[in-house]
């Protein structure tokens, strides 16, 4: 697992994806490809068979930095992140699974959003999209995974922390405490494995997925402790509707056809207006509500 310092990652484009293993491999993918160009999402094939094998790549802007062992298309992948401060006794790692397929940006931000980072994916996304709009198809063909998939999914991500800091940021005003940020996860898309009798026998097409933990670092004006414990309720809130507001955000482009995304405060919002009930868990009752939600099996 490759260790860089913050500098190198900070702000950076991080991908996690999946190519063929091996030559054969790529010749199987392209000859599930319909012949023609292919106008419509429909042409495609449904599902991925998982007799073809793909090496995870983990790259840096575009660039290959880590590649992993074979795997076949639905196979799962354990993903360890962490942010390591110096002379820490802990890196806090967060753990995700990844299946063999997916396409998801890594990201890592501390404290700020660089101005000059956004407008760099700005000019190259607007690059990108000026291409695929000219009908030109060997500009297009040049196009790779990383142009598209790559740059789109890193832009959902610095979009979730520019908000996530500048609302906090005000927050942090009027509560008279003081934040640092750093948050590094997951955002991209997920594929579907398509199992018989819990073996992978291919994949299917998923969603899209986030996973963001963010490692703070509060401390309120005079220990103030009711002004530090109302920040992190209200912090917590804003960090859980960005997950849904900010894929919502980038990939609603037909108000005729919304796109729907799901976070705690969302399904909390739809259960509430459903008239469903919803039980608050404190410390005098956590043990009673495990047992109930967890029962021993004898």
């Amino acid at each position: 697992m490759p260790i860089k310092p913050n500098a190198r990652v900070n702000n950076q484009k991080v991908t996690l994806s999946y190519a063929p293993a091996t030559q054969t491999d790529h010749d199987a993918l392209e000859a599930l490809l319909p012949d023609g160009n292919i106008t419509d999402v429909s042409q495609l094939p449904d599902t991925l068979p998982s007799y073809i094998h793909v090496k995870p790549q983990l790259k840096l802007n575009g660039n290959v930095i880590l590649e992993g062992y074979e795997m076949a298309l639905g196979e799962s992948l354990n993903i360890d992140q962490a942010v390591s401060p110096v002379n820490a006794a802990s890196a806090g790692y967060k753990k995700h699974k990844s299946t063999a397929g997916d396409y998801l940006a890594l990201g890592t931000v501390a404290q700020s959003i660089s101005p000059l980072m956004l407008q760099k994916l700005q000019t190259r996304m607007n690059e990108v999209k000026t291409i695929l709009e000219s009908g030109d198809q060997t500009a297009i063909a040049a196009l790779t995974r990383e142009d598209v998939l790559g740059n789109m999914h890193y832009a959902t991500m610095l979009g979730y922390y520019a908000q996530l800091i500048g609302q906090t940021k005000m927050l942090q005003h009027t509560s008279k405490v003081h934040e640092l940020i750093t948050g590094y996860g997951t955002f991209g898309s997920e594929v579907r494995t398509a199992d018989r009798f819990g073996l992978p026998t291919g994949i299917k097409a998923g969603g899209i997925g986030l996973d963001i933990p963010v490692g703070k670092t509060i401390v309120a004006d005079n220990n103030n402790r009711q002004n530090f414990l109302n920040y992190r309720m209200q912090a917590g809130v804003i960090a859980s509707s960005l997950e849904h507001q900010t894929p919502e955000q980038m990939y609603n482009t037909d108000p005729n056809n919304p796109v729907q995304g799901i976070s705690t405060m969302k399904a909390l919002a739809l259960a509430n207006a459903q008239g469903q009930k919803i039980y608050t868990v404190t410390h005098h009752i956590q043990a009673s509500v495990t047992l109930m939600l967890c029962p021993k099996k004898y």
